[in-house]
């Protein structure tokens, strides 16, 4: 669950499932950002930037499980522009599910979040808990 090694394993493990954004790796201003094709750019960990030196311009898989979205209204570089299609209330959490450009996204977000179908919201990953995987292999980036 906490470090998988392929996509398989990745989108296997744990309910709802890891989202994937497809992007590429640049390098930008001295540090490294994942990019995806309707604008989202994170800048990545600096502890991780030994890591995913060697895939910087190749295509990869950026992999976030729902728990580890943090809140709305994040800073610009460390958030993703979700359109909501859906909220399930669940009880001790709201799962907001939608798109992050043209790729499924579910959330998982406080009870009472700010957010209905059809609207933009922005939210913030922890970065330290994302997964980058290879696109043309499957295979985690460490």
């Amino acid at each position: 669950y906490e470090k998988p090694s392929n996509l398989f394993v990745a989108g296997f493990m744990g309910a709802p499932s890891m989202n994937f954004v497809h992007g590429e790796i640049l390098a930008r201003d001295g540090a490294l950002v994942f990019t995806e094709p309707s604008g989202t750019a994170l800048t990545l960990p600096k502890s991780r930037e030994a890591a995913y030196a060697g895939s910087v311009g190749k295509p990869v898989v950026l992999g976030v499980r729902p728990d580890h979205v943090l809140r709305q209204d994040a800073p610009a570089g460390a958030s993703l522009r979700l359109l909501v299609k859906d909220v399930e209330p669940l009880g001790p959490h709201t799962l907001v599910i939608g798109t992050v450009g043209a790729f499924p996204f579910t959330a998982q977000m406080p009870v009472g979040v700010a957010a209905a179908p059809d609207q933009f919201i922005d939210v913030a990953l922890d970065l330290e808990r994302t997964h980058l995987f290879d696109k043309a292999t499957g295979m985690a980036i460490p």
